[in-house]
């Protein structure tokens, strides 16, 4: 009888990998790496067209990596590929600062870097979230963003490029689609982990009903 139920236990164990399963996750990152491809191609023609060499070689960079993590993105990756896009991101930002000052809230995409913590401390070959990673990344990503914003009050970063008429009101417009797709960007990644972490919790109810069945 012992033997009956140890048996019946042990295969009743919930094992951590059947108990979070990012799909939700894993199709929106995807989708958010492709959208963001999509997004540095049409910046790199505007940086060609006017000129600025840097963010040019930047965005194509930064296209190349976007690509390549949309493409081997998988439920193992997810840690590795999201601190990665906070340094490409947190490089972007400082790029375009000294580029072109604090005009175009460019600024304003590192807001994403907030979500993109949070999502980094998740692993499925873990039973616990590693907390103090996003509270370290965050730390960091927005200490160096605030330096270069009191260096900034004591001594103005110059702009590299000034522009006016057409080529200002197309960065303009590009300013107003970070701080949307930013804005976007930050809430649906951290929504998939929630639907994610419902499904998890059924399953776990389920498991349940069944130990005590």
């Amino acid at each position: 009888m012992k033997k009956f139920f140890t048996k019946q236990n042990t295969n009743l164990e919930l094992n951590p990998n059947e108990y979070f399963k990012p799909e939700a996750m894993i199709w929106v990152s995807k989708v958010y790496l492709l959208a963001a491809t999509i997004l540095h191609i049409i910046v790199l023609c505007l940086y060609i067209y006017s000129g600025v060499i840097p963010l040019a070689i930047n965005s194509i960079i930064d296209i190349v990596l976007f690509f390549t993590f949309f493409c081997i993105f998988n439920e193992n990756r997810i840690r590795f590929i999201y601190t990665t896009v906070i340094i490409i991101i947190e490089t972007y930002v400082l790029i375009h600062v000294f580029t072109f000052g604090w005009n175009y809230n460019f600024f304003i995409y590192s807001f994403m870097i907030i979500p993109l913590s949070i999502l980094s401390s998740i692993s499925v070959r873990e039973k616990r979230y590693n907390v103090k990673l996003p509270i370290i990344y965050f730390i960091v990503t927005q200490g160096i963003l605030l330096c270069v914003r009191i260096y900034n009050i004591y001594n103005p970063i110059k702009p590299l490029y000034k522009f006016e008429g057409l080529i200002h009101n197309l960065y303009t417009i590009e300013g107003i689609i970070v701080y949307v797709t930013t804005t976007i960007a930050s809430f649906v990644p951290l929504y998939a982990f929630i639907l994610d972490l419902n499904k998890a919790y059924a399953r776990m109810d389920k498991m349940n009903e069944d130990l005590i069945y």
